[in-house]
């Protein structure tokens, strides 16, 4: 499984810088078409409207091909569009928050049930002389020998194990604990996240990457994995968020209580990981996704900060195997009661043009399949400090590069039609230098 696992990491983290390098290609020439100048001033432009998101004038789909200028390639639109089944769209400000020691203290409590939680360690020099048998025995790069037999040289015999007592955020603690199976559970605790863990999920997406067999049939029905993990949700207060994508995956068990612990060679289980958003006022939120432009787009409006969100992972068995929580935020002001939207017919006319913009840039097949008003955060002029949650249409589309069909995804305020960077984005100072080298 260590191998998986390297396999894994060192595939992420090639298509990142893959990614980048696409980003950078986007600096060598600017598309003559440019597009027209939207967003700015977001709160001046939020009114309260009497009309209901029911009236509202958007088809259940949309069919049309676009023409680029001095070009065979198309676009194909051939989209389903969605909205909530909701009457108004509200407007909030919203920020970011820590976790409270009373929230994590109740956390800790309902998934240990009162078990002792032993701080994370070392290995000793048994545990890695065993590892670096299995390592031999499964053909191990000469690499991963190397880095056992350097760790063994330096290793102690014994560890002394410690109880964790202090479960405050900003002190980051980290261990595990034995369940009623005699297997080894992880919970960790920071400021922004809290994870619990019965050793280590991966998902099928991640699986496909690295040339592994899919995971094959799961035999409880996704309805009944989401319902599970809802219901763990309502346990623990936390009423306020929504199922927003299911992907299969599978587990692989923990075999020890040191912080390069071993995982099982073959999956412990399989099922659902779900991930959820948060829900405002029935209108469902993002959760934190890829992201994908050209270092020359410009944006009317970039989120100042990360959703918040929950991945639960529910085995066949309908029991949760993992639960993680990170960057929670506190709902504060209500901006608008109910906002007024730009009408679709205008949404439309915009999607064209910013469709037709962005593929000037490598001019390849596209393809849009759906089309969806969701929630996503924007900053607030002259309050970098603050954020707000504001309608937002998700263009969903495809570009096809050769054999290779890339997901994108085109994201426009729905109330003025500026186009949104839905994630936080650094770029480093390294891959910036790169990429100015490559202008």
């Amino acid at each position: 499984m260590r191998n998986i696992m390297k396999r894994v990491i060192t595939r992420i983290n090639i298509a990142f810088i893959l990614i980048i390098m696409m980003l950078a290609s986007g600096c060598q020439q600017t598309p003559e078409n440019t597009s027209v100048v939207y967003g700015g001033d977001l709160q001046e432009k939020i009114e309260t409207s009497s009309a209901s998101i029911a009236t509202y004038n958007a088809p259940a789909s949309w069919q049309e091909t676009l023409d680029m200028k001095g070009s065979d390639t198309k676009i194909e639109i051939n989209a389903s569009i969605s909205i909530p089944n909701i009457t108004v769209i509200p407007i909030y400000k919203v920020k970011q928050v820590d976790f409270d020691d009373i929230r994590v203290e109740s956390l800790v409590k309902y998934f240990t049930e009162g078990r002792d939680v032993i701080k994370y360690t070392e290995p000793t020099k048994a545990e890695l002389e065993e590892r670096l048998l299995l390592a031999k025995k499964n053909n191990a790069d000469e690499e991963t020998v190397a880095e056992l037999e350097k760790m063994i040289a330096s290793a102690p015999e014994t560890i002394e194990a410690e109880k964790i007592v202090n479960w405050s955020g900003d002190q980051s603690p980290a261990g595990s604990f034995l369940d009623e199976n005699s297997e080894y559970v992880g919970i960790s605790v920071g400021p922004k996240t809290f994870s619990y863990k019965k050793g280590y999920i991966i998902t099928e997406n991640i699986l496909a990457m690295n040339d592994i067999d899919k995971i094959g049939d799961v035999t409880i029905s996704k309805e009944d994995a989401i319902t599970a993990a809802q219901n763990m949700l309502h346990e623990l207060d936390v009423d306020y968020m929504v199922a927003d994508s299911l992907e299969k995956a599978q587990r692989y068990a923990c075999l020890s209580n040191n912080m390069y612990a071993g995982y099982s060679e073959k999956p412990a289980s399989k099922g659902y990981l779900i991930k959820f958003a948060r829900n405002i006022d029935g209108i469902a939120c993002i959760t934190n996704g890829a992201l994908s432009f050209y270092v020359t787009d410009e944006f009317d409006y970039k989120a100042p900060l990360y959703p918040e969100e929950i991945q639960i992972y529910v085995d066949e068995a309908g029991k949760v195997q993992s639960f993680f929580w990170t960057q929670p935020l506190k709902i504060e002001e209500k901006v608008s009661e109910n906002t007024g939207l730009l009408p679709f017919e205008e949404i439309k006319q915009r999607i064209c043009n910013m469709l037709i913009f962005i593929n000037s840039y490598d001019n390849k097949p596209t393809y849009v399949t759906s089309i969806k008003m969701n929630m996503t955060i924007v900053n607030v002029k002259d309050h970098p400090e603050e954020a707000m949650y504001v309608p937002a249409w998700f263009i969903h589309y495809s570009k096809i590069y050769g054999d290779i069909q890339q997901e994108y995804t085109l994201v426009l305020n729905a109330v003025d039609g500026g186009r949104i960077l839905e994630l936080p984005a650094d770029i480093s100072p390294e891959i910036q230098s790169q990429m100015d080298e490559d202008i």
